[in-house]
């Protein structure tokens, strides 16, 4: 796993940015332009430095088409381990024009001019131009999501999702979508708890009811770069009233993650 690090001048300011570790994240992204979408980015902090979202004056996304700026940066502290503390980077990504873009590195730049830069893991965003069928919420239609569940220890190709039917017309749930080469094989199965135990026969949502979704894929294992930290924002199919519709398929992105602790241990020894 490649983690790059930065250096601080001074032992508590950030007047050339704190010691940091981050833990590189990939992913796909897919959504209408225009849109923001809620990114939350795991970043270690030395103990002992003091670092809050003021010192931060822009935080961007760089790839080989385009650098997207970031909105609406808040930084929340969590428990210490092994020097470090636990910081949670939460910013707003704000899809691009309509096209499929690459960013594969993240770029935080101080209040003092002075920035850090650190490797994504290969992000992909798939933005989508808003058209008739469309859903940008999830009640306008009838269709809501209620749980999800992204994935078990380091599983990334298992998405459990449930919705409910607030309408007066049947729902078909179709599938998921990714960008282009990430998964194939789709396979949706229906069931009647979120444990995926009780399967069932029907999989039309009708009116009032809630079902939940399995949507099970073959990994595309060289799309993926290596690492264990993921953001997952896919598009949802669906049929209504003989007319396909999409819509996010989530309210934020599933986040798949690997184990902080030990990675830190290999690291820091």
């Amino acid at each position: 796993m490649s983690i790059l690090t930065g250096c601080a001048s001074t032992e508590n300011s950030v007047g050339s940015g704190p010691d940091t570790i981050l833990f590189p994240f990939g992913g796909d992204l897919s959504s209408y332009e225009g849109n923001e979408i809620l990114l939350q980015e795991p970043l270690f902090v030395k103990a002992g430095m003091e670092f809050t979202s003021a010192d931060i004056q822009k935080l961007e996304f760089v790839g080989p088409e385009m650098t997207q700026e970031c909105k609406r940066i808040s930084v929340g502290f969590y428990e210490k381990s092994y020097g470090y503390q636990m910081t949670m980077l939460s910013f707003h990504f704000p899809m691009p024009l309509e096209g499929n873009y690459t960013f594969d590195e993240m770029v935080l730049t101080f209040q003092d001019g002075t920035e850090q830069r650190f490797a994504l893991n290969h992000l992909r965003v798939h933005s989508i131009s808003k058209g008739e069928y469309c859903s940008e919420t999830f009640d306008k239609e009838g269709l809501s999501m209620k749980f999800f569940l992204g994935k078990q220890g380091n599983i990334r190709d298992r998405f459990v999702i449930s919705y409910t039917n607030g309408g007066a017309e049947d729902i078909i749930i179709r599938q998921l979508l990714f960008s282009e080469g990430w998964f194939e094989n789709q396979n949706v199965q229906t069931f009647g708890n979120y444990s995926c135990s009780q399967e069932l026969k029907d999989p039309v949502l009708h009116e009032g009811e809630e079902k939940v979704y399995q949507f099970s894929m073959t990994i595309n294992e060289e799309a993926f770069a290596s690492g264990d930290f993921y953001w997952f924002q896919p598009m949802l199919i669906y049929e209504k009233n003989g007319e396909e519709w999409r819509m996010p398929a989530q309210h934020q992105p599933i986040i798949v993650e690997g184990d902080y602790q030990s990675a830190l241990e290999e690291l820091i020894g």
